[in-house]
This record gives structure tokens, sequence and C-alpha cells, in this order.
């Protein structure tokens, strides 16, 4: 019986906010699910391209979609809690 051995992505950090990271790779740097950004970029809302089986996008793309969420409910400077 032959071991199956896993491969793993190496994580770098990226020195360049234009350098193409994996969503993976986007996920450890900024503490998000995968499956979160997934879903993000399938919606659009995040700049990101599909190559191949994965999906790829900016640090500076991950961090423009990050400051662009609105905030809501209880975090909206109108309402009195």
């Amino acid at each position: 019986m032959a071991n199956k051995s896993s491969k793993k992505k190496s994580i770098a950090v990226a020195t360049n906010s234009d350098e193409l990271i994996t969503l993976i790779e986007a996920a450890e740097l900024f503490g998000l699910s995968v499956q979160y950004l997934r879903d993000v970029a399938r919606s659009e809302r995040l700049k990101a391209k599909k190559m191949g089986r994965d999906w790829v996008t900016t640090p500076a793309d991950v961090e423009a979609y990050l400051k662009s969420r609105a905030k809501k409910g209880a975090y909206r400077s109108d309402i009195k809690t």
C-alpha cells in the first residue's frame, strides 16, 4: 500500500501589492476563510480571476475589498443604541 503524500503550498508573504497570490494565501495573510474569499470572488465583489483550479488576486485588491465593506446595523452612526 503506497502512502499518499499530501502537497502543501508554501505561503510566502507578498512583498509587492501587485503580486498575484492565491485565495489560500490571501486567507492566511488577512485572517479570513478561504470559502468566504471564494464566495466574494464569485460574486465579483473581490477583484479576482480563476486560473485553472485556483482563484488568484492581489493583496491590494483584498485590502480594497475590506475597506469597501460598509458597516451595518448597530455600527451605523445614525442609530442610537
